[in-house]
């Protein structure tokens, strides 16, 4: 995060992969989980989280290894 410059204004485009353990997840309800992270998120970055304009994507399990991948870009 130290070399990223975060324009003053306007949209900060957010793309969150998710990489789940299996496929038994409700794709419906991870972008709903997201919203505490995205709350942090913009604590950190010292914006207020309504610029933030997410996308979602959703990989192939990794059994024993999931997670969620958010990239600001």
């Amino acid at each position: 995060m130290g070399d990223m410059a975060i324009p003053m204004s306007g949209d900060i485009e957010i793309r969150v992969t998710f990489i789940p353990p299996d496929k038994r997840g409700d794709r419906v309800n991870f972008p709903n989980r997201m919203k505490p992270y995205f709350d942090g998120i913009a604590d950190a970055l010292r914006v207020n989280d309504s610029r933030f304009l997410p996308s979602y994507r959703f990989a192939e399990p990794v059994k024993g290894n999931p997670c969620v991948v958010v990239e600001i870009l």
